[in-house]
C-alpha cells in the first residue's frame, strides 16, 4: 500500500438504546452473502432440473409450473 493510503475501520457501539450496532450491521452483512450463495446454488440446481426435463421432453410451459416459474424463465433456465 503506498505511504499516503491507508484504510479507515468505524466501529459503532451504541446510538441510543441500541447495543452493538457494528456487530448487528456485520450480522445482517455476512446473512446476505449467505443468501446470496443459496441463490447461486439454487439457480444452478434449478437450470439442471430444467434442462434434465426438457431432455425427456418435457414442456417449458410444464417445468414453469413443475419450477414455479415463468415459461419465459424455464426457457432461460434450459438455455442456461
Amino acid at each position: 500500500m503506498p505511504a499516503d493510503s491507508f484504510d479507515v475501520a468505524v466501529t459503532v457501539s451504541k446510538v441510543g438504546q441500541l447495543v452493538d450496532v457494528s456487530y448487528l450491521a456485520a450480522n445482517i452483512t455476512r446473512r446476505r452473502a449467505q443468501v446470496a450463495e443459496l441463490e447461486r446454488e439454487t439457480s444452478a440446481q434449478a437450470a439442471k432440473l430444467a434442462k434434465t426435463l426438457a431432455a425427456e421432453h418435457v414442456t417449458v410451459r410444464d417445468i414453469g409450473q413443475v419450477l414455479g416459474v415463468s415459461y419465459q424463465r424455464a426457457q432461460q433456465l434450459v438455455a442456461a
